[in-house]
């Protein structure tokens, strides 16, 4: 990773924190992290995102191809991956559901 984000570490940090996590909310992360990579490096590579979750190398390529069975995004070993439209629409649909919800935690 070339450069760093207060968002990645905000994820990351929000990854550790969960004990039991469900398929949706680890998948929603991963998209996150890979989306947040594109915008600060241009491009998301599988080690850049082992170091941001935490996890094995393995493990990332692992959920790599359920995204991309599941239509998130386009993945081949060695490449770069690249967020579907459908991927991107749904950390999209996330970051505005999260942005909301502290929006309405201020007002209290």
């Amino acid at each position: 990773m070339q450069k760093n984000s207060k968002r990645l570490e905000s994820i990351k940090a929000g990854h550790k924190a969960k004990k039991k996590v469900s398929s949706t909310t680890s998948e929603e992360d991963y998209l996150e992290v890979i989306a947040e990579l594109e915008e600060l490096n241009g491009y998301a590579e599988t080690l850049d995102i082992s170091k941001v979750m935490n996890v094995t190398p393995t493990s990332v390529t692992k959920m790599l191809q359920k995204l991309e069975i599941n239509g998130y995004l386009k993945y081949e070993k060695y490449h770069p991956i690249n967020l579907t439209n459908t991927g991107i629409g749904l950390c999209y649909d996330r970051q505005k559901i999260n942005s909301e919800f502290l929006m309405r935690q201020k007002k209290w």
